[in-house]
């Protein structure tokens, strides 16, 4: 969704990632980690300013020996000129991720027996902790914040199915068809 908004809006799109790494120095973190973010972060506070759009999974979890060192990564990007949007943990149930699509035979994908809907009060406690860790941090440093849970889950109803789309990928990724359906509301917040 963020390359198709910058695509939109005639803006170049840089996007940096690494396997199993939060955005944030860990203090107890892996060398490989704390490279990518170091280097990360000399790489943005370099370039002109732009926008800056940060996503986390589920499994990044943000413990309290790292919360100083995100909160100085978010000062540290809006002080350097940059927008920030934290783009929160997708919608997931329970306390693990139950719903994979790729586990569905063909013959549940036809029938619809592999999609399902849950309460939003069922997510699981670790996206609502981590939604309330953005919401504070977009409070606390004038950063934006972006839901995953707010947009995909309307009417207190999270949905694995939206209009004919697959949410999910996989427990850890949304589809590119949900990424599809998130652009129009994603580029009124990196656009303003």
């Amino acid at each position: 969704a963020v390359r198709d908004v910058g695509a939109m809006t005639q803006r170049a799109v840089v996007i940096s990632t690494t396997t199993a790494c939060p955005f944030l120095h860990q203090v107890e973190g892996s060398q490989r980690c704390n490279n990518f973010h170091e280097g990360t972060m000399n790489f943005l506070t370099q370039m002109e300013q732009g926008t800056v759009v940060i996503a986390y999974s589920p499994s990044h979890k943000i413990y309290e020996s790292g919360r100083a060192s995100w909160s100085k990564t978010l000062t540290t990007l809006v002080e350097s000129g940059h927008d920030v949007v934290l783009i929160g943990p997708m919608p997931l149930i329970g306390q693990e991720p139950k719903f994979n699509p790729r586990s569905c035979s063909l013959n549940q994908v036809t029938t619809e027996d592999c999609f399902f809907n849950f309460d939003k009060s069922d997510v699981t406690d670790i996206v609502l902790k981590q939604e309330t860790d953005f919401r504070n941090a977009s409070e606390n440093t004038g950063v934006q914040f972006f839901s995953l849970v707010d947009q995909l889950c309307g009417d207190g109803k999270c949905e694995t199915k939206i209009e004919d789309k697959l949410i999910y990928r996989d427990p850890s990724h949304l589809s590119v068809s949900a990424n599809t359906l998130l652009i129009k509301e994603l580029e009124v917040v990196i656009n303003g």
